[in-house]
């Protein structure tokens, strides 16, 4: 899938991180659960969530956690 814009990144990101959480789930290493709570446990003031979803800065910030909802 190919975002037409670049607001749109998320959609392909947050996919990709999410079928990472299930396969890692299918091999036995971690829930899917443990996975999204390690990923969302930042405390509320981190600059991770200062990141609007539709606004991750552009193309030079297309690894940054927030474009990727990597875990910390």
């Amino acid at each position: 899938m190919t975002p037409t814009s670049w607001r749109d990144i998320w959609l392909n990101e947050g996919f990709a991180t999410y079928a990472e959480w299930l396969w890692s789930d299918k091999l036995g290493t971690r829930t899917v659960q443990e996975s999204f709570d390690e990923a969302y446990a930042r405390p509320a003031d981190d600059d991770f969530w200062q990141t609007p979803t539709a606004d991750p800065g552009g193309p030079q910030n297309l690894f940054h956690a927030p474009s990727t909802t990597a875990a910390p």
